[in-house]
C-alpha cells in the first residue's frame, strides 16, 4: 500500500481578498529630517495590511531606519517591524505590513543631524 499523502503546507495570506476597498495615506511628504521623527498617525481600524512605499534621499550619510508604529488609543505607540533598516544611501522600495490596533504611523530614526529627506506613502487594504 502507498504511504499516506503529506499534510498540506500552511500558506500565509498577506493580502486579504476583501471587497477592493482601500485608502491611501501620506505619512512623510518629502519631510526634511535631521532628528528622529514620527509621522502623523492614521486610522487603519478597518484594514488588515498596508503596502508602504518609501523614498530616502540622503544629502550626506545619515543612517536611517523606518519603523512601523501601532496604537489602540492614538497615544501609546508600540513598535512593529522595520520597513527599512540602517539605510545609508538613496533608496526607493515597498514593503507590505500586517496592521494592528487602530492607528498606524512610521518612526524615522536617524543616526546624526545630517539632512535626509523622507517620503513615505501607504495604501491600506
Amino acid at each position: 500500500t502507498a504511504a499516506p499523502a503529506a499534510a498540506p503546507t500552511p500558506v500565509s495570506v498577506t493580502r486579504p481578498g476583501g471587497n477592493g476597498a482601500f485608502v491611501t495615506f501620506d505619512l512623510f511628504n518629502s519631510a526634511v529630517i535631521t532628528a528622529d521623527t514620527t509621522s502623523a498617525c492614521v486610522d487603519i481600524g478597518k484594514y488588515a495590511v498596508a503596502d508602504v512605499q518609501y523614498t530616502i534621499d540622503q544629502t550626506a550619510v545619515n543612517t536611517t531606519t523606518l519603523t512601523s508604529k501601532f496604537s489602540v488609543d492614538g497615544g501609546t505607540l508600540v513598535s512593529g517591524v522595520n520597513v527599512v533598516a540602517s539605510n545609508a544611501a538613496d533608496a526607493t522600495d515597498m514593503q507590505q505590513l500586517q496592521l494592528f490596533g487602530r492607528y498606524f504611523c512610521l518612526l524615522a530614526d536617524v543616526a546624526n543631524s545630517e539632512i535626509v529627506t523622507v517620503t513615505a506613502k501607504a495604501i491600506a487594504k
